[in-house]
Formats: C-alpha cells, sequence, structure tokens
C-alpha cells in the first residue's frame, strides 16, 4: 500500500534476462512460460491517488493487480502476451481511469472478479484484446468505456455478469455468435454509437447483443 504515488517508463519482459548472455539464463521461451504462469507487474492495496504513465509489461501472469481500496490514473500502457492485463478485485467508489493503452490479453484484458463492487473503472481511446473476451466483469461495480476497440476472440468481447456499464463510440468484435453478453445481474447498461445494429440507448439486462450478419 503507498501514499499518493507516480510510477513512469517501467519495462517488464523475460527477454531481458534471456538476451544478457549471463550464465544459467534460462531461454526466452521457457522463462515465458513461468512468467505467464506466476508474475505479476504491479500489486497494489490501498492507494490515495496513483499516477501511471508509460509501462509495458510483456508475457505475466497479470499485468497490473488491484487488491484494495485505491484510485488513480493510468495513461499509455502496454500488455503484450499476459495471461490477464489488469485485474481489478478490489478498488474504491472515487473511481480510477485509463486512457490511451493497448493489453492484448490470452485470457482477459480486464477482469474484474466478483469482489469488484461498489467501484468505477473509466477506459477511454484504448484496445483490448482477450482470446476469453476482452472486458469481463463478475462483481457488480460500474464501467465506462469510450472509443475503446474491444477484440473477443472466440467468446463475446464484452461478459458483464452484473454491474453497471456505459459503451459509448466503442468498437466490439468478436468470432463469437454475440459480441456482448449481459448476466441477469446485469443493473443498466447504456451504448451509444457501438458499431453494433439497434443498440443505441438502454439495454434491458440479459440481453445478448448480436453482431451484424
Amino acid at each position: 500500500s503507498w501514499d499518493i504515488t507516480r510510477v513512469e517508463d517501467v519495462r517488464l519482459s523475460p527477454e531481458y534476462w534471456a538476451a544478457a548472455g549471463l550464465p544459467g539464463a534460462p531461454g526466452r521461451e521457457a522463462l515465458a512460460g513461468y512468467t505467464r504462469a506466476h508474475a505479476i507487474g504491479i500489486e497494489a492495496g490501498m492507494i490515495d491517488w496513483y499516477y501511471f504513465t508509460d509501462l509495458t509489461f510483456v508475457a505475466l501472469e497479470r499485468g497490473l493487480y488491484w487488491n484494495g481500496s485505491n484510485n488513480g490514473q493510468l495513461f499509455a500502457l502496454t500488455m503484450e502476451d499476459c495471461t490477464y492485463g489488469m485485474v481489478a478485485e478490489k478498488t474504491n467508489g472515487i473511481g480510477s481511469m485509463m486512457n490511451a493503452s493497448r493489453i492484448d490479453a490470452r485470457r482477459h484484458a480486464l477482469w474484474f472478479p466478483a469482489h469488484y463492487t461498489r467501484a468505477v473503472y473509466s477506459f477511454s481511446d484504448c484496445t483490448f484484446s482477450g482470446e476469453a473476451g476482452a472486458v469481463c466483469m463478475d462483481g457488480d461495480g460500474a464501467l465506462m468505456l469510450s472509443r475503446c476497440t474491444l477484440v473477443g476472440g472466440h467468446a463475446p468481447a464484452v461478459t458483464l455478469a452484473g454491474g453497471t456499464a456505459a459503451l459509448a463510440d466503442c468498437a466490439l468484435y468478436s468470432a463469437a455468435d454475440a459480441p456482448l453478453a449481459l448476466g441477469g445481474a446485469v443493473k443498466k447498461v447504456y451504448l451509444t454509437g457501438e458499431e453494433l445494429p439497434d443498440c443505441s440507448g438502454e439495454v434491458p439486462p440479459g440481453t445478448v447483443v448480436t453482431a451484424p450478419p
């Protein structure tokens, strides 16, 4: 846990050790397999405002892991080949935001587990992709996404089991039948300007919004 903090210009990747030429250094793929199963870029509990800028994480189990009351701003983040990009198990109701970032994950770029409650996260001008879905919210917190590209692999690009969400001018892509899937515990979802048919305005809970043919 930290007080007001600033983290800038950080690079974490198995590439550095593998390519360092040090005696006994593991091969890149063997090391990446380990870090994708065990390594976390930044784990944070309670933070009273954070400012993270220009971070690059490659082949980690999770790039960012929030597990306490925290809030702040993230800008220009890049995550590649991570199992999960950001896992927000706990944050707070003051709210956090991420801008101008890109996350490519093997599972979810953004995952909000069941403990994500009474919390708010906002994203703008970002690109998120995940083979199991770009965004997955299991809790009943709130999400806001604006001008984001969301790519879901063979799963819906966005899956919301509960909570409240607003998507404005986002593009959703998925090989699944439905790029947006809503569970029965969803309270409200607002969609405006998405690249999907008939999806402006409020969407009733439990709705599955389908892609154009």
